[in-house]
């Protein structure tokens, strides 16, 4: 188990140690919801005493708790993520530890909010999109992949070895392009960015009462893309998996 002693958990003496990963399972299973058993992707198990949620499952990546890490040593809080204070790997299962957010999703709320604070809403978050934007790879060394060239995690691709990348060179759009079988016209010309590749209404968390602010971005699926602008507003019918991802990223 990776251990950030330096993290609130461990400075503020909130237990002797964190749940085992069988205690996290146990204590999801003892919830009585059925996706509990669900090997690829539980739900999170909270533990509001301690200030703890903790992610795990097959298609949860060592990835996103780095990029939490790396984003708050970064802006400093500019943009909300949750706290990360540990990960570990149990079989086949991979489990962040990390601080509770309290509140709840934009999702859940939306139907409650008026326009106004809806655009303060969206605001907000065009500002921390803005601040990932300033993020910048070593220009000689592009890619197109996770954090650390890694391969990509999202769910459209995982199962597509040639679709997960990292595609790296001069010419990583290109590859990418190729693989997804997509055209973007050769006078557009975009840099790599960095983004939330997974940035939906149920992944921006607001504080409680009216006026709501983002309390948080979670479920943090970090990615370089390059920044274009495809016009997959809507999914046309018969668009592949990877314009499914595109429509998001690709923006």
């Amino acid at each position: 188990m990776k251990i950030l002693p330096e993290s609130s958990f461990f400075q503020e003496g909130r237990a002797p140690a964190l749940p085992s990963p069988a205690e996290v399972r146990a204590l999801n299973l003892k919830t009585g919801n059925v996706a509990a058993t669900s090997f690829n992707y539980p739900p999170s198990v909270i533990i509001p005493s301690l200030g703890l949620a903790v992610k795990y499952g097959l298609s949860v990546s060592i990835v996103e708790a780095q990029t939490l890490i790396m984003l708050r040593e970064k802006f400093q809080g500019g943009i909300p993520v949750p706290e990360i204070f540990s990960w570990t790997e149990d079989n086949g299962q991979t489990f962040i530890y990390m601080s509770l957010i309290e509140g709840s999703t934009l999702a859940d709320r939306c139907g409650s909010l008026d326009d106004d604070e809806k655009r303060a809403l969206c605001k907000e978050v065009h500002r921390f999109v803005e601040l990932l934007r300033t993020l910048e790879q070593d220009p000689r060394d592009k890619y197109i992949g996770n954090l650390d060239k890694k391969p990509l995690t999202d769910i459209y691709v995982i199962d597509r070895p040639e679709l997960v990348g990292p595609f790296q060179g001069e010419d990583a759009v290109k590859q990418l392009q190729d693989a997804c079988e997509i055209g973007i016209d050769d006078d557009i010309v975009s840099p790599i960015v960095f983004t939330h590749n997974d940035l939906l209404p149920p992944n921006i968390m607001l504080t409680p009462g009216p006026h709501p602010k983002v309390a948080a971005l979670i479920d943090l699926g970090p990615v370089w893309v390059v920044s274009c602008i495809l016009g997959i507003l809507q999914v046309p019918e018969g668009t592949n998996e990877c314009g499914v991802v595109l429509q998001w990223v690709l923006r």
